[in-house]
């Protein structure tokens, strides 16, 4: 059984709109998290692709703690959130960081967006 989404959030980048929709309901973290956008605190850096399918960017959650969710699954597309980072996962398999906790997943056609910074389309 999949949990549904309860908020959405939509970055915009140079290379078209990233539409993040999040648990707000199940991941008590979602709040912090939003508030952060709200302030403009999450990606004044530069969206940055590295070798292990993934699309990152800077960010400063102070607030952090890492909160397991066991019906939230971690896929393509999943979106997660360190004490220093915002990670989009661009694989199926499951990535290889400790201490992150997913609060969304990518809707609509910001797949493809990511897609152009993974393939470094400037």
């Amino acid at each position: 059984m999949s949990v549904s989404t309860t908020g959405k959030v939509i970055f915009t980048t140079n290379k078209g709109p990233i539409e993040i929709e999040v648990f707000a309901k199940e991941i008590a973290l979602v709040r912090n998290f939003l508030k952060h956008c709200l302030h403009g605190q999450l990606l004044g850096g530069q969206l940055v692709y590295s070798d292990n399918e993934m699309v990152s960017c800077s960010c400063e959650v102070p607030e952090f703690k890492v909160i397991k969710h066991n019906r939230i699954r971690l896929g393509k597309g999943t979106v997660g959130i360190t004490a220093t980072q915002l990670i989009i996962n661009l694989n199926e398999d499951i990535l290889d960081i400790p201490e992150f906790t997913i609060v969304g997943k990518i809707s609509g056609p910001s797949i493809y967006t990511l897609e152009k910074v993974k393939n470094r389309e400037f």
